[in-house]
């Protein structure tokens, strides 16, 4: 099921892996401003991503924007009490959070 563009949206933190003509495989080390205790591999179908920012020059500083109704399926944000998806987790610099081209 394809959702709506207006769907909730949040960040996700980490390494992204794989990415075929329909999914990505990404490795999520924080939601939002949440650190995970361990790191999570899952697929995201790329009907429910809105935008992919990859760091080739720092290992686990790619994040993703995806709708919160994927990661409630996917029973991630369980553990995960109201990130602030516009926040960098706590490893990543401000200064190149600020950096990624968000869209409103």
């Amino acid at each position: 099921m394809t959702r709506s563009s207006n769907d909730p949206k949040i960040t996700i933190h980490g390494t992204k892996v794989a990415e075929t003509a329909r999914a990505v495989r990404f490795t999520i080390r924080a939601i939002g401003t949440t650190a995970l205790t361990a790191p999570k591999s899952e697929w995201f179908p790329l009907s429910q991503v809105s935008k992919i920012v990859t760091n080739p020059d720092e290992a686990g500083a790619d994040c993703m924007v995806v709708s919160t109704w994927i990661m409630k399926q996917k029973e991630l944000l369980d553990s995960v009490k109201s990130p602030d998806p516009r926040m960098p987790p706590p490893e990543m610099d401000d200064d190149s959070y600020n950096d990624i081209p968000w869209e409103d």
